[in-house]
């Protein structure tokens, strides 16, 4: 498989990255996993129970599992697996202080003591961000806050790690212990898992045009993240079948609130006013049918999240942009052409090609945007180890389930967005046991969005990636990102 940029780590429970999370969920499992439609299902559980006041959940769990280094899970790996995730992912630090204890229960069972009812929990336990893997608990606990090395990369799925030659490529090897569930129509990261390839082979492949020919002469036998740009000159080649994702990546920027001028509530707004999201989905995707649209936090097909509340004033139409509005927000924050570097990279065409078009629209309003151009690891310890060394970022984020498991709509440590009225909309949204009190709070959630702006959302693009016709079997999860397992080569 020939993909664009390099991972940094397979350490999942540190990563949002989508180049660590394609490679590493063939290698972890989690308790619970979406499926197609986002639903949790159980996956290294059974099953789950709460008490009747919402704080003990019981959370039995499959027998039989094996490690990738022989040994079974135990209840005791569960628990040091998550107490880790609890130091090192967001969601894992956000809910943190609202446990009491994470124990071991009988042979077959983890027990989770809660102070206050979430209703959200098998809904974290089941992200693919940052998501809580179950490994060993020695590594867990001998890790800690460190990323884990290479040769600790053990979990429990159909593929276990194999070698990684830096800047050239990964590879994975058959887990012949595997224990698949019976499930076969879940689909998503769920159900069943058949392990028919010997070994995956991640390839980095930088350039678009030798991903592309890779693929057509059998060189890769898929590439993913195909600009939308390309997808009309390579959706009829023979030879080859181009699948678009059913759900688009959302376009963002993320705006760096621990230094000026993103600081300032007026020029976030500023720079909403300042841009349009069809023009930006065009030059992006150079076809209409591959973008959308949105302003909602979620788009429509995902109902029991979708609200326009808060959205009045920050329409897509032609009034926007609106100059006008952009250059009086602009006054209000007090700024006086001060550069401001936005950070992107070359590595992902989807990210570069955003900047472009979010340079020309904010100079036009009289923004002095500078792009800050970095390989993909340069990107990232700036985004994670160095926020003073960038104003704002270009960035995409794939599809999630609900505001619980959505970093840009969180308060994070990252981007230093800090809110009073967000966190208590999402405890809302946490403490929710019914459809009408979960409606109330997502409302809440997007009126508080849209009123703090602390990122920018662009339109949806629809990610392209492209096989070969000797691959049989083959899926993607919700945003174009590979699914290896059930796929199989024919000659």
């Amino acid at each position: 498989m020939a993909f664009a940029a390099a991972p940094t780590t397979l350490d999942w429970s540190t990563q949002y990255a989508v180049n660590t999370e394609q490679i590493a969920w063939h290698i972890f499992e989690t308790l619970y996993a979406t499926d197609k439609d986002f639903v949790p299902r159980p996956m290294l559980a059974t099953d789950y129970s709460v008490s009747d006041d919402g704080l003990v959940w019981t959370i039995n769990l499959r027998t039989g599992v094996t490690f990738h280094n022989g040994d079974d899970m135990e209840p005791v790996d569960v628990v040091s697996s998550l107490e880790r995730w609890m130091l090192v992912s967001d969601a894992g630090k956000e809910l943190a202080p609202n446990v009491v204890s994470v124990e071991e229960s009988g042979d077959s069972a983890v027990e989770i003591t809660l102070k206050s009812p979430n209703a959200n929990l098998i809904s974290l336990l089941s992200s693919a961000d940052q998501a809580a893997a179950i490994m060993p608990a020695e590594i867990a606990d001998a890790a800690g806050t460190d990323l884990i090395a290479n040769e600790d990369i053990i979990g429990t799925g159909p593929y276990q790690f194999d070698s990684w030659t830096a800047g050239d490529s990964v590879v994975l090897k058959r887990f012949e212990d595997y224990d698949a569930r019976d499930e076969t129509d879940w689909g998503g990261l769920a159900g069943r898992k058949e392990a028919y390839a010997d070994t995956i082979t991640y390839a980095v492949v930088s350039e678009q045009n030798v991903q592309i020919s890779g693929v057509q002469t059998g060189q890769y036998d898929i590439a993913t993240e195909i600009s939308a740009s390309v997808y009309d000159a390579v959706k009829d080649v023979a030879g080859t079948e181009a699948h678009v994702a059913p759900l688009g990546n959302r376009l963002a920027l993320d705006l760096n609130h621990t230094i000026a001028p993103f600081d300032d509530v007026n020029m976030r707004l500023a720079l909403d006013a300042a841009l349009d999201q069809e023009s930006v989905g065009m030059l992006v995707a150079g076809n209409e049918d591959l973008f959308s649209t949105d302003r909602a936090l979620f788009p429509e097909v995902q109902s029991n999240v979708h609200t326009e509340a808060g959205t009045e004033g920050h329409v897509v139409g032609t009034d926007i942009p609106d100059v006008e509005l952009a250059q009086e927000y602009l006054d209000k924050a007090g700024y006086d052409g001060e550069t401001l570097k936005l950070l992107t990279t070359k590595d992902f065409p989807i990210i570069y090609q955003m900047s472009l078009a979010v340079q020309e629209q904010l100079n036009n309003v009289g923004m002095n945007v500078d792009l800050q151009v970095e390989d993909w690891p340069t990107y990232l310890k700036y985004r994670l180890e160095e926020p003073g060394g960038y104003t704002f970022a270009a960035d995409y984020y794939q599809p999630t389930s609900g505001p619980e498991v959505t970093v840009w709509i969180k308060p994070t440590e990252w981007n230093g967005y800090t809110s009073d009225a967000m966190t208590a909309a999402l405890d809302a949204w946490n403490n929710a046991t019914d459809d009408d009190a979960k409606s109330a709070a997502m409302d809440q959630i997007s009126e508080v969005y849209f009123a703090e702006m602390p990122s920018w959302l662009g339109p949806l693009i629809t990610p392209v990636t492209l096989s070969n016709d000797q691959l049989q079997g083959y899926a993607d999860y919700k945003n174009g990102l590979p699914v290896l397992w059930n796929s199989w080569k024919t000659d």
